[in-house]
């Protein structure tokens, strides 16, 4: 049955503009090319159906597969967003707003969100591209990736966004992002709009999986670092206890119970 103008209006009613396209390399590289005609205003978002070289953390390849979010938007120009560690911020956001949906969420720093079950659910890539900062983010709604592409070290399986009774999420990836800005900018306002960078533990900690718990963190030179995870410093590095008594705060590596 063909929708009413009022359903039809209320369908596409979001706060920001919103760029649909099917196929594309990235939702980043589209989003770029719009900031810089000045057609990408603050959470303006580029969505897609699917990607062809989609880009993870340390810039591995993100699968793409159709039935899935992929979307990149554009963040408020505000000092948390400037730590050394946005990301962060940006995955508390969505967890926020997300959880408010009803899907809650934790966060494994420094950019992935975990489901009920401890698996990936969603990653977050920003990048700073001629003074805008972009953030790609994509959900895992309908389809997962293939395990054999997966890295054999990763800290977390693959999964699916999820309620809190363990189902599935039952909107479809535009219906998904319609809601999810509207909670995301309310939740900006409301918490995160003149906070400064002294509250990102705060923000952070409740979020942050494996808190309390034994870690190691990998960094791309080999290096490996086991140690006590505390929680998140100012400038939104990982704060680690090691065995020997020392505190270290890392800013990058990959994250992983010991």
């Amino acid at each position: 049955m063909p929708q009413s103008d009022e359903a039809a209006a209320d369908f596409f009613n979001v706060p920001a503009p919103v760029y649909l396209c099917d196929e594309v390399t990235s939702t980043f590289a589209v989003a770029h090319a719009l900031a810089q005609k000045g057609a990408l205003p603050t959470w303006g978002a580029v969505l897609a159906a699917c990607q062809t070289a989609g880009k993870g953390q340390l810039r591995r390849q993100w699968q793409s597969p159709r039935g899935n979010l992929y979307v990149t938007f554009r963040l408020p120009d505000n000092p948390l967003f400037q730590t050394s560690a946005p990301a962060l911020v940006t995955g508390v956001l969505l967890a926020m707003a997300l959880g408010r949906l009803g899907y809650p969420l934790r966060l494994k720093w420094p950019n992935d969100l975990l489901n009920r079950d401890q698996a990936k659910a969603a990653g977050i890539l920003l990048e700073n591209r001629g003074g805008v900062l972009l953030a790609g983010v994509g959900v895992n709604l309908r389809a997962l990736p293939d395990v054999q592409q997966l890295r054999r070290e990763r800290a977390a399986p693959a999964g699916l966004l999820l309620t809190q009774y363990g189902e599935p999420a039952p909107l479809a990836p535009f219906a998904l992002w319609q809601a999810l800005v509207r909670e995301a900018i309310s939740t900006y306002d409301q918490t995160f709009a003149n906070a400064t960078a002294e509250a990102l533990p705060d923000l952070v900690e409740p979020f942050l999986t494996w808190r309390g718990e034994s870690v190691t963190v990998s960094d791309t030179d080999g290096t490996l670092l086991s140690g006590m995870l505390e929680g998140i410093s100012p400038a939104g590095g990982l704060c680690l206890r090691t065995s020997d008594g020392r505190s270290h705060e890392l800013f990058r590596g990959s994250l992983a119970r010991a």
